[in-house]
């Protein structure tokens, strides 16, 4: 009975924190620019919370916000750019009804699915990993490419929270101000962490 109580607070406690970290995400999100090192930032705590390495993580999370601040605002202007492009792109395909402009809207269409994938990878590894902007840039469309399972589950996560956000406007909202960021971002390392963890087996020991 005492270990179960014990665990039910834990459990509060772990809530708490992770909506308070969500309010530091938001308010580090205010200038705009700046949402790429806040998300960069936010997958880094959660990463280290499912490896067990439980830190101070308000501090940890300013710490890793100012460590990826230039690159986390580089990685968000190009792929933000990206998608910007995309989207006028599919609605001036979509506003002309002819053969040629479906099919055109067909390949932005898988254009911008591919672009989108790779921005969800892009964040958690610039938290995982210690890379060039480049060298990140090209190991998120590699590794979206490579696990198309994984990078389809993690749009679609993201393509459910915005219709929920849509059809139910004011709980959603509510979730997502409370503790949905942070719900969404170990959500992804969770699954991501499955990909990420050969790739640092074989980092560690390049000889083998």
């Amino acid at each position: 009975m005492k270990s179960q109580f014990n665990t039910f607070w834990e459990n509060i406690n772990t809530m708490v924190l992770y909506s308070g970290l969500n309010l530091v995400f938001l308010l580090c999100c205010l200038p705009i620019v700046t949402i790429g090192p806040a998300a960069a930032a936010l997958g880094q705590v959660m990463s280290d919370e499912l490896r067990g390495e439980y830190k101070y993580i308000f501090r940890s999370y300013f710490r890793h916000f100012k460590e990826m601040l230039l690159q986390g605002i580089l990685t968000e202007l190009l792929f933000g750019s990206c998608l910007a492009v995309l989207v006028y792109a599919l609605a001036f395909w979509y506003s002309i009804s002819s053969p040629a402009a479906a099919a055109a809207f067909t390949v932005t269409l898988l254009a911008a699915v591919v672009v989108s994938c790779a921005m969800i990878y892009a964040f958690p590894l610039m938290a995982r990993f210690q890379n060039s902007f480049r060298q990140t840039i090209r190991n998120a469309f590699h590794l979206s490419l490579a696990h198309p399972g994984c990078s389809l589950l993690l749009l679609l996560l993201r393509v459910f929270l915005v219709s929920l956000l849509y059809l139910f406007p004011v709980p959603s909202r509510i979730f997502m101000l409370v503790i949905g960021f942070s719900a969404l971002s170990f959500s992804t390392m969770y699954i991501l962490e499955r990909i990420f963890r050969p790739l640092i087996q074989t980092s560690e020991n390049p000889g083998c």
